[in-house]
């Protein structure tokens, strides 16, 4: 208990004052990436934007592993193109099983946005990926941007400071 009008100084050696919100990360698309109509696909968010304690993997599975145990604010973004499209999802996995999702039914539009942001307890070893799912007449598509530097579909996460 800190009595009022207190003033405390933090030499660099005391403890419980905040912490980093670290691990972090963020990534996005390179470019569109063509999705299978009415189906979950994996988004492939490859281009780092930064991810400081190489807890994102950019290359091959496209997932969050945080390496640290604790509580996490994980979201994503996910901004579609197709022809009259009528439904649309963006789902956080954690370890292969659904976590949480956001769903979106539409008519007739040719882009539509989807978000999704949790929080989550981690163990070292848990993962986390981005799945997305569109229900169109035309090519679905995963937009990776609107013109440079407008990125539009992204997923990231970072340690909650307790």
């Amino acid at each position: 208990t800190v009595p009022s009008g207190v003033t405390i100084a933090n030499s660099g050696t005391a403890t419980g004052f905040g912490g980093a919100n670290t691990p972090t990360f963020l990534a996005k698309l390179s470019a569109d990436q063509t999705l299978s109509n009415q189906a979950y696909t994996k988004a492939n968010f490859n281009t780092e934007v930064f991810d400081p304690q190489s807890t994102y993997d950019n290359s091959t599975n496209y997932r969050f592993t945080p390496g640290v145990a604790g509580k996490y604010f994980i979201y994503g973004q996910a901004d579609f193109e197709g022809s009259d499209i009528t439904a649309n999802w963006i789902i956080i996995r954690k370890n292969g099983s659904n976590l949480w999702g956001s769903h979106h039914d539409s008519s007739g539009h040719t882009y539509t946005t989807q978000y999704i942001g949790v929080t989550d307890i981690a163990s070292a070893t848990d993962y986390y990926e981005i799945f997305v799912y569109l229900d169109t007449t035309g090519t679905p598509k995963l937009k990776a941007n609107f013109g440079s530097p407008l990125d539009v579909s992204f997923f990231g996460a970072y340690k909650i400071i307790e």
